[in-house]
């Protein structure tokens, strides 16, 4: 081989070299800028964390106890493909901390995921992935907000999903007070709360600067309010007595959706069509609530519950069989109903006589991670007086809204105008409070409580 020659191949070498880390630093780099809840491939579908066995949980989970969260999402390619996950400490505000990863992490960043199955009985094939956190190769020794990612081993290290999830240790005790909105406008549409943190026994010098709160309603984790700081200091006793700050809009009860089966028709469908590679169902027209009586259902706050009954029998006779041979029942059984619950284009409508002005409106609720997504947005159907969408769901059980967002004010969702608010609605507060006293690097979480309107 020639000098000119061998010059242009090494040459042609380190640009590719350049090329694919060049690549790899991009992926992780939009990987890394994210810190809220979100999936970066469409292959990836119902993702799901929470604490224990307790599927309708928010992922809060005590420092240094036996309790564990646990991850779950489908890939929908169907094949097997090696999933990296991380954990990484953030501050109160989701921004990374300042801690090396040697100060808050036993272990090891960048394990490979190994638990998955593939389904079976199923039209629409994929794979179901699940990790268990704390586990033998890592595990947390810092209280405070964590963001789990997950990453798909290749040359790039795609990043493929992210997810909030919070560790408590338990110090002083917060007490939310309900109260009526100080805004005489929003008496009947939004619920208000005032505070109170009780400390007794520990010394905290300076709450105005060592202390934040954040207020999350119905799990919406990515839409915390905060940082708020005590308005007045008692003895041992903060007090946080806002004017129209922690408040929120009641919104109703939420809708909800039975799709638990494919064969036959629950409330709300309309009809079922089945295909060789899977099911398509629609759904009933629904009404608008604006201006409708309020009334009061028990409902599960926006969440969704994965769930077949197509298969329940054979379930229950597997599960009898295998009893306590790999996991507990509930586990077990969560397992089944994830391998074989199907997916299915379920296509949404909501009457409406004329089309919104200067207005988008949006499916809302923990199947679209509270946000408003692309994939979740309805088309008005001149002919039929109906916005439509579509959305690619399991089998289960699900609460949703419907969500306007109006030109004029981007990313700030309106009830008022598809469900109507009202005071009295149910609906759950999650308060969590940070310490962060003179000279540590890191906010600690050192208090939750969760709370219920009704």
């Amino acid at each position: 081989m020639c000098q000119a020659t061998l010059l242009i191949t090494i040459k042609s070498l380190l640009l590719s070299w350049l090329f694919l880390f060049s690549c790899s630093l991009t992926a992780q780099t939009k990987a890394s800028a994210v810190n809220y809840n979100h999936i970066f491939k469409d292959n990836i579908q119902t993702v799901r964390l929470y604490a224990n066995n307790l599927v309708l949980s928010n992922p809060i989970i005590e420092l240094n106890s036996s309790a564990y969260l646990q991850l779950s999402f489908d890939d929908l390619d169907g094949d097997d493909k090696d999933y990296l996950y991380t954990i990484h400490l953030c501050d109160a505000d989701w921004k990374p901390t300042q801690l090396a990863e040697l100060e808050y992490i036993n272990g090891f960043n960048g394990e490979r995921i190994l638990d998955y199955e593939y389904s079976f009985n199923t039209r629409t094939q994929f794979t179901h992935y699940r990790l268990r956190i704390p586990n033998q190769n890592i595990r947390w020794t810092k209280a405070g907000n964590y963001l789990l990612r997950v990453f798909l081993d290749n040359e790039n290290r795609d990043p493929v999903l992210v997810r909030r999830f919070m560790v408590v240790d338990p110090t002083v005790t917060v007490i939310p007070k309900p109260t009526r909105p100080a805004n005489v406008i929003k008496l009947r549409t939004h619920q208000e709360f005032d505070i109170e943190i009780s400390h007794p026994g520990i010394n905290i010098r300076n709450p105005q600067t060592e202390l934040k709160v954040y207020v999350m309603q119905n799990n919406q984790i990515n839409g915390m309010k905060g940082s708020l700081k005590p308005m007045f200091i008692r003895r041992e006793l903060l007090v946080y007595d806002y004017q129209d700050k922690v408040t929120f809009q009641a919104a109703k009860e939420f809708r909800f959706l039975d799709l638990r089966s494919f064969r036959y028709r629950t409330p709300k469908v309309e009809g079922i069509e089945i295909y060789d590679n899977g099911y398509e169902v629609y759904l009933h027209p629904e009404e608008k609530r604006a201006f409708r009586p309020y009334i009061f259902n028990i409902d599960i706050n926006g969440r969704y519950v994965i769930e077949n009954l197509d298969r329940t029998a054979q379930i229950d006779r597997r599960l009898e069989a295998a009893q306590g041979v790999q996991f507990d029942n509930f586990d077990e059984a969560d397992q089944l109903h994830n391998l074989e619950g199907d997916y299915a284009n379920v296509n949404f409508a909501i009457d409406s006589p004329t089309e919104l002005e200067n207005a988008k409106v949006y499916l809302f609720g923990a199947f679209t991670d509270w946000q408003l997504r692309p994939f979740a947005e309805m088309e008005y159907n001149e002919e039929r007086r109906v916005y439509e969408g579509q959305l690619f769901l399991k089998q289960g059980y699900y609460n949703y809204l419907y969500a306007v967002v109006y030109d004029n004010k981007p990313g700030v969702i309106n009830f008022s105008e598809m469900e109507g608010n009202w005071h009295e609605a149910e609906n759950e507060y999650t308060f969590l409070v940070y310490y962060r006293p003179f000279g540590t690097r890191y906010d600690r979480l050192i208090a939750t409580r969760t709370f219920s309107t009704r």
